[in-house]
């Protein structure tokens, strides 16, 4: 009998209980167990002793099996939920419709981590068809509930990590942020266009104030006929990951002034077309955060030069303001203008966000200007 056919039949063995939890479970099967047994001799004649053997035999397995789930997982389930309205007084056809101003779903994660021998297991869903890109008028929309990273991580020290799994690759800092820890609404351009996920291993090492990636992904076919290859190093000035906080933005930012200097490199085995080269910046002392990238893709990702500078300052504990330029040079030459506000009521947990968009582009999709207020649910 298997130890969790096992545990449905001890169960249905006990007295009705108030709860159905495992710990206070164990606590009382602890408790009748030093309770001192009455000598069989004591009971009335003609009276035989009830049989045990199986019964004990249960609350062993059981009592194995909680020990060896107590020390070998530790599972943890958590997620988000981001909604926002997005809308523009420009008139333009997007999917058959004129009408921009509604509610849409931008955003639905939920993550299961567990722990085992020292290794991190990460399976996480989504539930949108997209983030989507609200200042070119393109909404988030609710799709079915899908797996899209499945990571296995194991810290060797506190210098050395390695990843496998379906992973995102560590090109650029604005791709490696979820959608939970934006300073925006949503994420730059270039952090849109790198954000993804696919299958591969990658190593992280630290040195001091020095920090370097590499990893190794299937290539741009997903087909396993090439490979692709992404090299990462960091320079963290001031504080142990600079400024380069857990989260984007200046609410993590500290009274020290503290500097991030990278600079990463991609390229495919297949062909010398599918190429990119980054460089970013980052500066933070509170109550003031900056970062600039800029991001060389070559003619297989796009051929698309493109740049972004932030700004953002925070008025009080729980407000900041916030300010984006980007430009794609390609040959709908866009331009992007970003101003927000956000309110932390928790945190990055639960925030919500005001912010205006201005496109310039020749592309006329692209062309516009919109509002969007959005809010995000964390658990």
């Amino acid at each position: 009998m298997s130890i969790l056919a096992c545990a449905a039949v001890a169960l249905a063995l006990q007295e009705p209980q108030n709860d159905l939890n495992t710990a206070s479970l164990y606590a009382r099967q602890g408790q009748d167990a030093a309770k001192p047994k009455e000598d069989n001799a004591q009971q009335g004649a003609g009276e035989s002793a009830a049989p045990t053997s199986g019964l004990g035999e249960l609350d062993s397995k059981l009592e194995d099996f909680a020990r060896e789930f107590e020390s070998g997982w530790n599972v943890n389930v958590l997620g988000y939920l981001k909604f926002g309205v997005v809308g523009s007084d420009t008139e333009r056809q997007l999917q058959g419709n004129n009408d921009l101003v509604g509610l849409s779903l931008t955003a639905a994660r939920l993550w299961v981590d567990a722990e085992i021998e020292g290794w991190n297991l990460r399976f996480g869903l989504r539930g949108e068809e997209h983030t989507g890109l609200g200042y070119f008028g393109l909404a988030g929309t609710a799709d079915e509930l899908r797996l899209f990273e499945i990571v296995a991580t194991r810290e060797f020290n506190e210098n050395i990590r390695v990843q496998a799994g379906r992973i995102r690759t560590p090109f650029v800092q604005t791709a490696l942020w979820d959608d939970n820890q934006l300073l925006f609404f949503e994420r730059s351009f270039l952090g849109e266009d790198w954000d993804a996920f696919t299958e591969g291993a990658a190593l992280n090492v630290r040195l001091g104030p020095l920090e370097g990636w590499l990893s190794v992904q299937d290539g741009v076919d997903r087909e396993g006929s090439s490979v692709a290859l992404t090299g990462r190093g960091m320079l963290h000035l001031g504080a142990p990951r600079g400024a380069m906080h857990i989260n984007e933005g200046p609410y993590d930012s500290t009274d020290e002034l503290a500097v991030t200097l990278a600079a990463a490199a991609f390229f495919d085995t297949e062909t010398d077309d599918v190429s990119a080269q980054s460089i970013e910046a980052y500066a933070s002392v509170r109550p003031f955060w900056f970062s600039g990238e800029l991001v060389d893709n070559g003619p297989g990702l796009g051929d698309l030069y493109s740049w972004g500078v932030t700004g953002a300052m925070m008025l009080t504990d729980e407000f900041s303001i916030q300010a984006r330029v980007e430009n794609f040079d390609r040959d709908d030459g866009t331009d992007v203008y970003r101003v927000g506000f956000t309110h932390y009521l928790e945190g990055h947990d639960v925030k919500w966000h005001m912010e205006y968009a201005d496109a310039d582009s020749n592309a006329p999709l692209a062309n516009l200007g919109t509002v969007t207020i959005g809010a995000q649910f964390s658990f």
